[in-house]
């Protein structure tokens, strides 16, 4: 048997000599540095004598993870990607949505009629909802007789569809049915986080517009794919790393 662990047991075959005791969840940790390509010894750096995973070394683990959710997402948005692939890819990374949801829950449907992309338990422990558009969407028309900027039909369309989901929800608000379905999380006046468009070539004038558009509604925010990116890219300090390099530069 022994001899048998010593031809055919991989770790014995390339050479390693030592272990580490791991309990299941720093075998999990281990699992996902190997997917993010950060090399064994980078690990093994970060273990106490006992041989157990490090709080730092799970922190390191989630930034990495999430900068590579951060250039999946910047690669994506340049794409022609269904709405579908988006709502699956939040769905994988909710955390870029924003810290004011604490989860998404497993029900989706508000009634018989209304589905939304997803319905969220939000720090404060209530019901909000999240709609996901394309990156790929028209945003402004206009300039009008009066140089506005206006909301594109699209736009119009996405907006009153969150709408008549907080309209909905609110409906539903003291329905027992209901409350079981979202696992007991209250509804006092929603709110709708709208995921719609680009804004990556915008000028003051479309982002004053925005800011306006934003301040008419008391339960609708809508962000664009590109401020969703910058938000997320300053969380995690990379844009802040981006500014300091240009610093350096001779010109």
């Amino acid at each position: 048997m022994i001899a048998y662990i010593q031809e055919y047991y991989t770790p014995l075959n390339i050479g390693m000599t030592e272990f580490i005791a791991a309990d299941e969840d720093a075998a999990k940790l281990f699992a996902k540095v190997r997917e993010l390509g950060i090399s064994d010894d980078e690990v093994v750096d970060k273990l106490h004598e006992s041989g157990i995973l490090t709080e730092n070394l799970s922190v390191a683990i989630t930034a990495a993870s999430r900068n590579y959710a951060i250039q999946d997402f910047e690669n994506g948005i340049n794409c022609h990607y269904a709405e579908s692939y988006w709502q699956t890819w939040f769905e994988g990374n909710k955390w870029i949505l924003g810290s004011e949801f604490l989860n998404i829950l497993p029900e989706r449907d508000i009634d018989v009629d209304d589905i939304a992309d997803y319905l969220m338990r939000s720090f404060d422990g209530f019901l909000d909802v999240v709609e996901i558009k394309k990156p790929d969407v028209p945003f402004w028309t206009g300039p009008d007789s009066h140089g506005n900027l206006c909301p594109s039909a699209q736009l119009t369309a996405a907006i009153m569809q969150c709408l008549n989901y907080l309209y909905r929800i609110e409906l539903q608000s003291n329905s027992v049915d209901f409350l079981e379905r979202v696992d007991g999380t209250k509804t006092v006046k929603p709110q709708c986080l709208l995921v719609y468009g680009r804004s990556n070539i915008w000028g003051e004038d479309e982002l004053k517009s925005l800011r306006i558009l934003n301040a008419s509604y008391h339960q609708l925010h809508i962000i664009t794919y590109d401020q969703l990116l910058t938000r997320a890219k300053q969380l995690l300090g990379v844009e802040e790393e981006e500014e300091s390099e240009d610093d350096d530069l001779p010109f």
